[in-house]
């Protein structure tokens, strides 16, 4: 779908501020914003697709989006919900190698695409961009370690708290929390947990006025109390 002008430079304004990008060179920045191709995805529409081997790096500028690796078993679901500001995509350009995970878009999304001959041209002219790449890549990284770690807690509260403080970008102390919007059945699947297990346990944290659910959304409202609970204090 075609973007107006006004929601590009929305778009580009939102990347230039938060995340990743607002950390890096302001020249390596401008040139990258300079060489996206911009587009919008509805709900339920696939960003890129896993296995992929062309393409660039993508940005999400607005809305929210589902991931869903292609490296495990066919039946492997959601593993984690991210929103804009969030980049992702550097494996083709990397490596060659297909990409290791789908991205779908849960609401309508503005999407920055930046191609591999657009990667390959602002390198070429800057050298230190492959420094401001690898912090991006570091950041990926952190997050699947940290989803790692939230399936290895034992305890059933403690383990659908992580999840909804990683999916709800709250897991440091500090950060503002957003609105989780996804079913009972979502997360009790990137819980590892069973859909009534995931109910009792989100009733729990209602009743303690740690979180308040909606349809389809839980909204935390005492993420500090959740950080303490995975924590173990």
């Amino acid at each position: 779908m075609k973007l107006s002008k006004a929601e590009i430079e929305d778009g580009k304004s939102l990347l230039r501020s938060q995340g990743w990008l607002s950390s890096v060179e302001p020249s390596f920045r401008e040139a990258l914003l300079s060489e996206c191709q911009w587009s919008k995805v509805v709900p339920r529409m696939p960003v890129s697709l896993g296995g992929e081997t062309a393409g660039g790096m993508y940005g999400v500028a607005s809305g929210a989006v589902g991931i869903i690796p292609a490296v495990a078993t066919p039946d492997a679901g959601l593993i984690h919900i991210d929103r804009a500001p969030f980049w992702y995509g550097l494996q083709p350009f990397m490596s060659g190698e297909g990409r290791n995970i789908t991205v779908m878009a849960r609401s309508e999304c503005v999407i920055a695409h930046v191609p591999k001959v657009s990667l390959n041209r602002i390198l070429a002219s800057d050298s230190a961009g492959w420094q401001m790449l690898l912090m991006h890549l570091g950041e990926l990284f952190r997050m699947s370690i940290q989803a790692a770690a939230d399936l290895l807690l034992p305890e059933r509260d403690r383990r659908c708290a992580a999840v909804l403080l990683r999916i709800a970008g709250a897991r440091s102390a500090g950060s503002t929390a957003h609105t989780v919007h996804c079913s009972h059945e979502e997360l009790a699947a990137m819980c590892n947990l069973s859909r009534q297990t995931i109910a009792d346990v989100l009733r729990r944290l209602e009743m303690r006025g740690e979180a308040e659910l909606g349809y389809r959304a839980i909204r935390l409202i005492n993420p500090d109390s959740l950080r303490r609970i995975v924590d173990g204090a």
